[in-house]
């Protein structure tokens, strides 16, 4: 049977595991700055109006106009928006919504108030004058109704 080391110095210890954390850091911070492939991404922000006025509540949505790849958006609030999308042609579509009323859900009379919402737009489909062209970086889109 082999005999352990003798040397004390050595020791009954393992070897030292920092070259292995060392590789795996290095490993994900490759994959991390590489972004797998992507370029530079695009922010887009924004004012909404219908009328003149700002859109209350809603949801913004940009889907490449080619089709196909991601589809990004956000939701409006008091008439602003701001979502990350891929740059590159999109097509653009609204939903927008004002209060009308408030109610108390039917299952519970003493619950908390809900806004009763209306549609401002027949259609969210922008159609030809929906289609834009973003940039890498920053992008201001306005839409005014």
């Amino acid at each position: 049977m082999p005999s352990m080391s003798s040397d004390p110095a050595a020791g009954d210890r393992p070897p030292p595991c920092w070259p292995i954390a060392a590789g795996w850091l290095i490993t994900i911070a490759a994959i991390a700055a590489g972004g797998c492939g992507r370029g530079p991404g695009a922010t887009v922000e924004g004012l909404v109006t219908i009328g003149g006025k700002p859109v209350e509540s809603g949801y913004i949505r940009f889907s490449p106009a080619a089709g196909g790849g991601p589809t990004a958006g956000g939701p409006i609030e008091q008439g602003r928006y701001r979502a990350a999308v891929a740059p590159g042609r999109v097509q653009v579509s609204l939903q927008g919504y004002k209060k009308v009323g408030e109610e108390r859900p039917g299952y519970d009379p003493t619950g908390p108030l809900l806004p009763i919402m209306e549609p401002l737009l027949p259609s969210d489909d922008l159609g030809p004058a929906g289609e834009k062209s973003l940039s890498p970086g920053r992008n201001t889109l306005d839409f005014a109704l």
